[in-house]
């Protein structure tokens, strides 16, 4: 049995709400790792990486944590945001997000149009889990926000060249994954009352085995004003074989994540309501 990975996924009868699956065992899971759980999370950590561009109320230009707090002052135009052993729910989170404002920005604050923000995460993920995850810059940049038109509202271009995750217990390595983007997601709406994502594609590579999947937002939308994330809508997609992968949000911080016939509702560590 193929655990641990992204494996071959069979087609799945689709409808316009929830999906319909298979009732079955998860084939994604081991003693230590729920992949299936885990890949959902990663997506999820996208809407709450935008989030985390903006502050408390989620107003993207300045900035957000484990709810509205860790977070430096700026300097240089940039600002460490320190996890500080932080919760969310039975997750602690330690480590650091650095954020740096570019183009015309002035006092970690966009100006005009072209202006971006970049973030590095460097941290740790602990409970909820056997091992530790690792949230990690795989790339050059990790994350850019640009902003690229528009005043009300605003919007935004997503960009990753690579962030990744990992997971060990013990020294054995039980997760990797990296996510980037293979064409830039579109982000209106610079507070998160009603911001919508749609367009683009992120694409999830396994480490371990070398599988793609590649995965897109419709309509992911910030329904509940207070959410980190996005709590309707779905992510949709394919993988290397031509099979399909999905995510419905359900609500803020849970989604019921799909990958072949098997499916389950699932909880987003990053994803968080005040």
């Amino acid at each position: 049995m193929r655990r641990n990975y992204l494996i071959a996924i069979t087609l799945v009868a689709l409808g316009f709400g929830l999906v319909r699956c298979k009732i079955e065992a998860n084939p994604n899971t081991s003693n230590y790792v729920d992949t299936t759980a885990e890949i959902g999370g990663q997506i999820a950590d996208v809407m709450a990486s935008i989030d985390e561009m903006g502050k408390s109320t989620g107003t993207i230009q300045t900035l957000a944590t484990c709810y509205g707090n860790g977070f430096g002052a700026c300097v240089g135009n940039s600002v460490t945001r320190n996890f500080g052993s932080c919760m969310n729910g039975t997750y602690t989170f330690a480590g650091t997000s650095l954020l740096t404002w570019g183009g015309t920005s002035v006092a970690c604050a966009m100006q005009n149009p072209g202006d971006f923000i970049l973030r590095k995460p460097n941290y740790t993920i602990t409970g909820g889990r056997f091992g530790s995850a690792s949230v990690f810059k795989n790339s050059t940049n990790g994350e850019t926000l640009t902003w690229l038109s528009g005043a009300a509202p605003k919007v935004f271009s997503y960009n990753s060249d690579g962030i990744r995750k990992t997971i060990g217990v013990s020294g054995t390595l039980y997760y990797d994954v990296t996510t980037s983007t293979a064409g830039n997601l579109t982000v209106t709406g610079q507070a998160r009352a009603g911001r919508v994502m749609n367009g683009g594609t992120l694409e999830i590579l396994n480490n371990i085995n070398g599988a793609i999947c590649t995965i897109s937002p419709q309509n992911v939308t910030w329904a509940d004003a207070n959410c980190t994330c996005g709590s309707a809508g779905s992510w949709q997609g394919t993988c290397g074989d031509g099979s399909l992968i999905r995510l419905d949000l359900t609500d803020c911080g849970h989604g019921q994540m799909t990958l072949g016939t098997y499916s389950e509702i699932i909880s987003f560590d990053r994803c968080q309501n005040n």
